[in-house]
């Protein structure tokens, strides 16, 4: 399960008629998502980098544009969350994509940060790091969301200017969401491993 605070991430799952559900269930053991891949049978299972106060009730949604809105209680990010840096090999070699993810580990030692978890997704690598000096203020959580993208941003500049390629809007989005390590990645027919 992911870490920190195991039990305050959300779970998806895209199942073979290829629509996505969103698990509305508190997954607090490896157990209780076993149960619900066993029920689904999804081709892929992922779930959210950073934890969220209420995660059964994350909204996809922009904040932006929306005369109701939505429940703000529901998209409470906990703590200053997660530097996620994602290289997939789509255009480029499995080789090439592995030197930039090798390249992104040297930058995050040299800034201090202690890598929390490194994996092959099964079409790439993913780079989590939770220890880090992107310090968020407790204001409202559209200011947070905000603040993260902001923070995260300058991180970003900086790895483009020494020429290492990644997915920047997977790092810029505090909803985003990643693969679950341990299950297969039904484009490539590779598991998600550690690495």
């Amino acid at each position: 399960l992911p870490q920190p605070w195991a039990k305050f991430h959300q779970h998806r799952v895209k199942l073979p008629s290829g629509r996505f559900r969103v698990i509305r269930d508190s997954i607090r053991t490896c157990e209780d998502l076993r149960r619900w891949l066993v029920l689904l049978q999804p081709l892929d299972c992922y779930h959210t980098a950073n934890a969220f106060l209420n995660p059964a009730g994350v909204s996809f949604n922009e904040f932006t544009g929306k005369r109701a809105g939505y429940d703000i209680s529901n998209n409470l990010l906990l703590g200053d969350g997660v530097i996620i840096l994602d290289c997939d090999f789509h255009e480029r070699s499995f080789t090439e994509w592995k030197q930039d993810a090798l390249r992104i580990q040297d930058y995050l030692h040299e800034r201090g940060y202690p890598i929390a978890q490194s994996k092959f997704s099964g079409r790439g690598f993913q780079i989590l790091v939770t220890e880090h000096d992107l310090i968020l203020p407790q204001a409202h959580p559209k200011v947070r969301f905000k603040l993260y993208r902001k923070k995260r941003e300058l991180l970003a500049n900086d790895l483009k200017v020494r020429g290492i390629q990644f997915d920047e809007e997977v790092l810029l989005n505090p909803k985003t969401v990643v693969r679950s390590v341990g299950t297969v990645n039904s484009k490539s027919g590779h598991v998600c491993t550690i690495v």
